[in-house]
């Protein structure tokens, strides 16, 4: 019995590298041995995130399967929902003791998390991300594990322009040809987002697979990468703005929070050419909900609502905020105030239990 873990890690490591070629020939060499020698081999099982057919794994061995999309294996890389409600009880009273909510609270809230990953269209089992939710119930506390795995560390070798193309990604399509069977190398930034686990599969229609964010954590690990290269500053230079930020919001003091959001953008758009061919308007709205998505908001851009289209919608646990952007030379924050008022786009959230600010922002 045959068990390789993790083949591609050199291959994506060495990508776009002097040393792939070479990296690749061993491979060539350890896979023609397999097939040569398989009258001695009762079982072969190779796992990886990323698929190089390039390296001729599936010519050379041309005796496998791939299960990656088959039903019957849609949950065997995660733990179910009832898995985790059969196992791990002990575990969530007391993350939910911890955090004074009750059992289905905390079941609910690991599942915003953690869960939401499909990996078979005929099989649309939720699988929560194992590695996350172990660490999250032996911790007993909701933390992004995603950020510390390294799963970031590739994302610019195969995706260009991220911080600018991240809206398009939640959600997107991409044909089932390529999904199933395309090289991570040729099959554009959706597939190495979807093999890398960035993405899930949400839906199928037609030989088309619709793709989208499976949870809270993996969509915030995502905009918090991206941010230092929108905002063309580093990290460490923004994550203590990006804390008073969110405890501002969260406690609801507006000027506090307006003072730090101003820090973060200050001069973006000027500096940062990449944004040089958006709509000055459509700029700041990118790197705002950017902000927003990576201090872990829940943030929803032009929400359609009856009476028109809302700039942005930035929740928290205790408050709504419903924001309306205007520049200076648009009629600034009075024409903002004016259309939030006429339109009366605070309304649809009335019924929610947090308190709703309507927000004009020039």
């Amino acid at each position: 019995a045959i068990l390789i873990d993790e083949y591609d890690s050199p291959l994506q490591h060495s990508w776009k590298t002097p040393h792939h070629e070479a990296c690749t020939s061993i491979y060539r060499e350890v896979f023609a041995i397999l097939k040569a020698d398989d009258k001695y081999e009762k079982f072969v099982f190779i796992t990886g995130i990323t698929k190089f057919t390039q390296i001729s794994l599936f010519s050379v061995l041309n005796n496998l399967s791939n299960i990656s999309f088959e039903p019957e294996y849609a949950a065997i890389c995660g733990i179910t929902k009832e898995e985790v409600l059969m196992d791990f009880k002990p575990e969530i009273n007391r993350l939910a003791e911890y955090e004074g909510w009750t059992f289905d609270e905390a079941v609910a809230q690991l599942t915003a998390y953690y869960d939401g990953y499909h990996f078979s269209r005929r099989n649309m089992v939720d699988v929560f991300n194992p590695f996350s939710l172990i660490n999250a119930l032996a911790d007993s506390d909701l933390k992004n594990y995603w950020a510390s795995s390294g799963a970031t560390s590739m994302l610019p070798k195969f995706v260009d322009d991220m911080e600018l193309k991240l809206g398009n990604f939640d959600p997107c399509t991409i044909l089932r040809q390529t999904i199933e069977t395309s090289d991570v190398t040729g099959g554009g930034a959706e597939l190495f987002l979807y093999q890398s686990g960035y993405l899930t599969i949400k839906g199928y229609q037609m030989g088309v697979y619709i793709l989208g964010f499976p949870n809270n954590e993996v969509k915030q690990a995502l905009y918090e990468t991206v941010l230092p290269a929108l905002t063309l500053r580093s990290n460490g230079d923004i994550q203590s703005t990006q804390s008073s930020l969110f405890l501002s919001l969260q406690l609801g003091n507006l000027p506090e929070a307006m003072k730090c959001l101003k820090a973060l953008i200050a001069d973006v758009p000027y500096s940062n050419k990449k944004l040089a061919s958006m709509d000055m308007e459509e700029r700041y709205r990118l790197i705002m909900s950017t902000i927003f998505n990576a201090i872990g908001c829940r943030v929803e851009v032009e929400k359609m609502i009856a009476t028109g289209r809302i700039d942005m919608v930035v929740e928290t646990t205790n408050f709504v905020y419903v924001l309306e952007l205007k520049l200076s030379n648009n009629g600034g924050i009075d024409a903002a105030t004016e259309q939030m008022r006429a339109k009366q786009y605070a309304e649809p959230f009335k019924a929610d239990k947090r308190k709703v600010i309507a927000l004009a922002i020039e």
